[in-house]
């Protein structure tokens, strides 16, 4: 597999060594820092440039079919670019490091990246273009939504919900059973204790809603 990876910044070196460690092919890199060299890989274009060409080809009808993974933190940034990308017919693959431990009776759909010692267990559900990151914990029946970002060592407890684009900051906990809204942001370190809305921050523990 040849994956062409969005993003030059410091996530993508994570999701960059995780693929080769995969045994994934990088290609290249796509982004605006263009003057940019990562693992020996060069930056194929700046973003527009790439999107711009892929428009022209769709529309000629020459529209090549790459495989990508859009590795930036932003979840906002990380949705629109991927969702472009899906609109021109382009293929979203997911990367998990090695050491992470999946299991068989979870799901984890395309474009979603999957940290080292990572833990996703049975019947949980992560979304579309989702980062799971390093040692973060995703617990039996939770579901995490699509363009969500679990921090490292954040856990999810079981059955317990992170909506679309939300944030569950690096070393938080969300209790079992509970919900956090789509885009919302908690921060470091909060503990989750009760339902928290959608697009909000909240911080502290127990975590609140910030005024």
């Amino acid at each position: 597999m040849k994956l062409i990876i969005f993003g030059a910044g410091g996530h993508s070196k994570v999701v960059a060594d995780a693929a080769i460690e995969a045994g994934m092919e990088v290609t290249g890199f796509v982004d605006d820092r263009a003057a940019l060299d990562l693992f020996g890989n060069p930056i194929l274009s700046t973003i527009e440039d790439f999107m711009a060409r892929l428009r022209v080809a769709a529309a000629k009808g020459e529209a090549e079919t790459i495989e990508f993974i859009v590795a930036m933190g932003d979840n906002a940034t990380r949705k629109r670019v991927f969702d472009e990308l899906l609109s021109l017919g382009q293929h979203p693959v997911s990367v998990v490091h090695p050491k992470a431990t999946v299991s068989k009776d979870a799901t984890v759909e395309d474009g979603t990246y999957v940290g080292a010692e990572a833990v996703i267990n049975p019947k949980a559900y992560v979304g579309e273009n989702a980062i799971i990151n390093t040692r973060a914990t995703v617990e039996h029946d939770c579901t995490v939504g699509a363009h969500a970002f679990v921090a490292p060592h954040a856990v999810m407890c079981g059955d317990s919900r992170l909506g679309e684009g939300a944030l569950l900051g690096a070393s938080a906990t969300l209790g079992v059973g509970l919900s956090v809204g789509e885009w919302t942001r908690i921060g470091e370190g909060a503990v989750v204790k009760k339902d928290i809305g959608a697009n909000v921050v909240a911080v502290g523990v127990p975590a609140e809603v910030c005024e």
